[in-house]
């Protein structure tokens, strides 16, 4: 866990994070050759396409910018925690799942909020959702996906690790929506963390925060 520590540092340095005031880099060649050096080339190359992917979607329209990540994440394998990471459940950084070739649901979820959030689509129209999935073998699974809302009234529209197509959710008749939550209030700056610690509303996803803890543990690294 240590080594993917110091090298999501590198990458996150060459994407920045505007909530902490950090300007976007471009990635130079050391930078790969360290990735490429610590994983191998494979896994230098994913890395490499998803800064590329960020740096030509920036001047794109909403619905490109969610429909190309959306494919790009989609690309990578299925893999159960267990078969990954030898626990019942993790919740990988973008990074890791590019490294390890691969995730669950809830990684992809959080490789695309995470996308979507550094290519300035607004977080308060993204929410997590636990869902219901009915499977084509007619079983029945916890799954996760991406809501994104063009309006607070609007119906979302649904990014999903199964499907490349992104639909409205009254045409996911195979989902049936559990609960959600909003990333941005639980996003991990010092400001909203202390503000929510002030007030005594501070919620808490266990899964998420420890998210949030490696994150900021990366960040750390950079300072």
């Amino acid at each position: 866990m240590e080594r993917f520590l110091l090298v999501t540092a590198i990458v996150l340095a060459l994407l920045g994070s505007e909530a902490h005031g950090k300007p976007a880099l471009i990635p130079n060649r050391s930078n790969m050759l360290a990735v490429s050096k610590e994983y191998g080339k494979a896994a230098a190359g994913r890395v490499q396409a998803w800064v590329l992917l960020l740096q030509d979607s920036r001047r794109l329209p909403v619905k490109e910018k969610l429909e190309r990540v959306n494919k790009f994440f989609n690309r990578l394998p299925n893999v159960s925690d267990m078969q990954q990471w030898h626990i019942n459940d993790y919740w990988a950084t973008p990074f890791e799942l590019l490294i390890v070739n691969g995730g669950d649901c809830e990684d992809f979820v959080i490789a695309k909020y995470f996308s979507l959030r550094e290519l300035k689509v607004p977080e308060q129209k993204m929410r997590i959702t636990y869902v219901k999935s009915f499977m084509p073998d007619h079983s029945i699974v916890s799954h996760m996906v991406l809501s994104y809302y063009s309006c607070p009234q609007c119906e979302p529209l649904v990014l999903d690790n199964l499907t490349n197509f992104i639909l409205p959710a009254s045409k996911r008749k195979d989902l049936v929506p559990v609960f959600s939550f909003q990333a941005y209030d639980l996003i991990n700056s010092r400001e909203k963390r202390d503000n929510s610690a002030a007030s005594g509303t501070r919620r808490s996803i266990p899964r998420w925060d420890d998210l949030l803890r490696r994150i900021a543990a990366q960040e750390k690294n950079l300072n």
